[in-house]
């Protein structure tokens, strides 16, 4: 009778074990996958937004304006020099991995369908003059934004003095 109950046993603890791995499976395994064939569509747009050579240039321009900062500080420039070569080089080299990343943000935000409807977009002439003007609107929308700003905190300022008066 022992063997029997020690094999029923047994053979519970290996059902459950089962099961509890398969809920591992679908909970932690399956999001991961979830978008699948959306991925490859999502990296189809992601290269024909032109994302890498945006990603490149910002991280230069960024490199570089940090530098001339360091160097405005009195930080010697041979030192500043090196260390923004190191960083500039690790920052482009590891591109790939965040285009990797924006590529899974696409596929999780947009269906295939979506994905699709954005390609033949940014195909057409309208969509490629977009991308092809993109840093200049940006660099115009961030003028307008911190010109917006400024006037806004000037207009407060005068409030707050008006009615500290």
């Amino acid at each position: 009778m022992l063997i029997s109950s020690t094999g029923a046993t047994m053979r519970k603890i290996k059902s459950a074990c089962t099961a509890m791995i398969a809920m591992v499976l679908i909970v932690v395994v399956a999001p991961l996958t979830a978008h699948a064939g959306s991925v490859e569509t999502a990296r189809r747009l992601v290269d024909l937004l032109e994302l890498e050579t945006q990603l490149q240039s910002t991280i230069i321009d960024a490199v570089d304006r940090a530098r001339d900062q360091l160097m405005l500080r009195g930080v010697p420039a041979a030192k500043v020099n090196n260390v923004a070569d190191i960083l500039k080089a690790e920052m482009l080299e590891s591109t790939p991995e965040l285009l990797d990343e924006i590529t899974l943000i696409y596929a999780d935000e947009f269906t295939d369908p979506e994905l699709n409807d954005l390609i033949a977009f940014y195909s057409s002439p309208t969509g490629q003059k977009l991308i092809s003007k993109r840093q200049a609107l940006d660099s115009r929308q961030a003028g307008a934004v911190r010109g917006w700003i400024t006037s806004v905190q000037q207009r407060a300022l005068e409030q707050l003095q008006e009615a500290l008066v």
